[in-house]
């Protein structure tokens, strides 16, 4: 089991592959459940990067003519298949620098019971997650453009 879970090692022929020990079901059907797993597991990450104060993305390895390179790249060994690489670091820009991206009205993306019955907003909620600092200004921020030459410059990009 060791070898197994610590390792990656494939079950000494005549034991069962774990997710058949631990579950008691066949390797297609681990594959897609580890898979729908790993969703959670993505959101948790992204969301303890940001509770720190890193800037984070998350980066999905889709095609599958491409995993191989990407275990190389991570040298992991071939038993392992990657399904997400989450990027972190410290941002370069404030928090705040884009500003809130453009949106449709509230009522017209938000329905209730059917799509014909839109979903009105509430003003009290408003209020409360406006007081909360909950919703952001709307983007460009006043001074983007300025902060964006900057950026360019201290990574060397032209301007």
């Amino acid at each position: 089991m060791d070898a197994m879970v610590d390792r990656g090692e494939e079950a000494p022929e005549g034991l069962p592959a774990l997710h058949e020990i631990a579950h008691g079901m066949p390797p297609e059907v681990a594959a897609q459940v580890a898979y729908s797993e790993t969703v959670g597991a993505v959101a948790i990450a992204q969301l303890a990067a940001v509770n720190e104060g890193l800037g984070t993305c998350m980066c999905m390895i889709a095609a599958p003519s491409r995993v191989g390179a990407v275990r190389e790249e991570l040298r992991v060994p071939d038993t392992w298949l990657p399904v997400w690489v989450q990027l972190v670091g410290y941002p370069a820009e404030d928090a705040e620098a884009g500003g809130q991206r453009p949106r449709l009205p509230f009522e017209e993306i938000f329905f209730e019971g059917d799509a014909t019955t839109r979903f009105l907003r509430d003003a009290g909620v408003v209020r409360e997650l406006e007081l909360a600092g909950l919703l952001g200004a709307p983007a460009p921020a006043a001074d983007r453009f300025d902060e964006l030459k900057r950026l360019a410059q201290m990574f060397g990009y032209p301007i």
